[in-house]
């Protein structure tokens, strides 16, 4: 391993003055380069008055004083430090030195990425519902100046989103039915949320409050048992609750065929009197001789 010291050597012997007035620049000008990868990268000046150029650095090959020259490149095979700062020392012919230093970043990839959690998933309360069940992850990038070109990026384990939201109902809120003979009607309560929603039944009638399991999401009314009314029903879970009410109400009657049917009764029952009159005598018998009408 190679170490020029030429500053403390002319300050202590020659007494040379030392100045950063000198045109240094680095080509490149800055270094990012990962831990353990190899590196070059060369120092020049514009100056005219040179005489002689080199590097002051921890270890690589090129730190030697040159003489006569314009530029001197450093070559590291691997960087095995975090902190590197490699000076590039010009000693002009009026006795003048200049000195710079390279800004130097050294980095590593992390290893892994994840998200810290407990022990699962923490849910995200009143959250919005389409993102339950959504696989989401982290990812871990680096960024420097100048860029770093096709750095990967770390990507942790993907998780499960678990997302709390209060009872929606997969059918409108209220509905309307109709009753009609021997139809079984279907009061559908169901509903999506999380957690799981718990259901509670209001009945139109108090008889039928002993007919029904409380916690189902639908109510069934059969010809033994629907009867006409309002009907709720409430789905609830930790985020909240919704009611949705259902109306039962009785088919109105055809009046046109109840008219006919009091008609006919009304025609055979003057039929009936008629026929009193005619054929019924004083005594209360029937009579149905043809002498009596000729």
């Amino acid at each position: 391993m190679k170490l020029f010291l030429v500053l403390s050597f002319v300050i202590a012997c020659t007494g040379k003055p030392v100045s950063s007035s000198c045109e240094i620049e680095f080509s490149p000008p800055k270094v990012v380069v990962r831990f353990g990868d190899p590196f070059s990268l060369r120092c020049s000046s514009t100056s005219n008055q040179i005489d002689s150029m080199g590097w002051e650095a921890i270890y690589g090959t090129g730190t030697g004083l040159q003489d006569g020259v314009s530029s001197v490149a450093l070559k590291i095979d691997s960087v095995k430090d975090w902190k590197m700062e490699p000076q590039c020392y010009v000693n002009l012919e009026n006795g003048v030195q200049c000195s710079e230093t390279l800004t130097f970043t050294v980095y590593k990839m992390p290893d892994s990425a994840f998200i810290s959690q407990p022990s699962k998933m923490d849910p995200m309360v009143e959250g919005e519902k389409g993102y339950n069940g959504a696989q989401v992850w982290c990812e871990a990038k680096m960024l420097f100046s100048p860029p770093v070109q096709s750095l990967p990026k770390i990507q942790s384990k993907p998780q499960k989103l678990i997302v709390l939201y209060s009872p929606t109902f997969t059918t409108p809120e209220n509905e309307t039915f109709e009753l009609s003979a021997r139809n079984t009607i279907i009061l559908n309560c169901t509903a999506t949320g999380n957690p799981m929603p718990v259901y509670s039944w209001g009945f139109a009638h108090p008889i039928q409050q002993m007919k029904k399991n409380r916690n189902d999401s639908q109510l069934i009314l059969t010809p033994s048992n629907r009867l006409p009314g309002t009907y709720n029903c409430t789905a609830s879970n930790t985020q909240g609750s919704s009611t949705k009410y259902f109306t039962v109400i009785e088919v109105p009657r055809n009046r046109t065929t109840f008219a006919a049917l009091v008609g006919g009764f009304v025609f055979l029952g003057a039929v009936l009197f008629i026929g009193g009159l005619l054929f019924v005598k004083p005594d209360g018998t029937f009579s149905f001789s043809k002498a009596g009408y000729l």
